[in-house]
Formats: C-alpha cells, sequence, structure tokens
C-alpha cells in the first residue's frame, strides 16, 4: 500500500512536466454558451394552448470571430416523442454577451412534459492567427411540464 501511494504521487507530480501538443494553436480559447430563459436543470411551464414555436435564448463569451453555432433540441423518451431531435436556427457566437434567439421547429403546443436537452454546438472558426479554434459543444437540460 505504501509502494503504490509513492507511485501515485510520483505519476501525479509528473503529469505537471508532460506537454502535449495543442491541436488548436495557443490563442485556441474556448467558446462558452450561457442559456438566458432556460437555465440548466431548471423546471418550467410550457403553455400547451401556444401555437408559437419554442424558441432558446443564448448569448456567447470568448469565441473566434464570425463564428456560428447550431442549436439542437432533443424531446424527452416519452411515447409521444421517443427522443427525437429538432434542428433550430443557426445563431452567431460573436459578439460577446449579445443575446441569441433559436426558433426550433416544434410548436410549443406539440410538446410533451418531460426533461429535454438542448445542445449548443459549433467548430469555433479559425483564430487570428490563422489556425484552428477549438470546437465546443454545451448542453442545457431542462424538465417541462406542458400544461
Amino acid at each position: 500500500m505504501y509502494s503504490r501511494s509513492i507511485f501515485l504521487a510520483v505519476a501525479a507530480a509528473s503529469i505537471t512536466f508532460v506537454k502535449a501538443d495543442d491541436p488548436f494553436g495557443s490563442s485556441g480559447g474556448i467558446c462558452y454558451a450561457y442559456g438566458v430563459d432556460f437555465i440548466d436543470e431548471g423546471s418550467y411551464f410550457i403553455d400547451s394552448e401556444s401555437t408559437e414555436d419554442f424558441s432558446a435564448v443564448t448569448y456567447f463569451r470568448g469565441c473566434n470571430a464570425d463564428g456560428m453555432a447550431d442549436v439542437v433540441l432533443v424531446a424527452p423518451d416519452v411515447e409521444e416523442t421517443t427522443g427525437e431531435e429538432y434542428l433550430c436556427d443557426k445563431i452567431p457566437t460573436t459578439p460577446d454577451d449579445v443575446n441569441q434567439v433559436a426558433d426550433c421547429p416544434i410548436k410549443k403546443n406539440q410538446m410533451s412534459s418531460g426533461h429535454w436537452l438542448l445542445l449548443i454546438l459549433g467548430d469555433n472558426e479559425s483564430n487570428e492567427d490563422g489556425s484552428n479554434g477549438q470546437p465546443f459543444a454545451w448542453q442545457r437540460g431542462m424538465a417541462s411540464c406542458v400544461q
């Protein structure tokens, strides 16, 4: 047991000396996405009488210029929807801190109660130095009550 502890300590300490190549370039920052109207793992009421398209608002920080994000709404695994995916509007990832609205091709009155997922995906375009941007994938879960 004692020798195993020493081995783990040495292994952990040596990790800091290993330098991995950064495939995204030294300026390849992370593009962060933040939910405005649906915060991760929140519970929300959806009006079953509404014929409006479902929409979600997101803002970004740290993304490269001219980037776009795909927004996908994933239905819960219940009899009515069985995990269907809805490709919503593409939204720009810049400028920072500006709300971007993605409309999804499902009416609120077509939704069912359950745990829905909202996926925000993108490649983060190129960095200023021409190197590849760091791809991103963010997920927000929400429990909806459709009544």
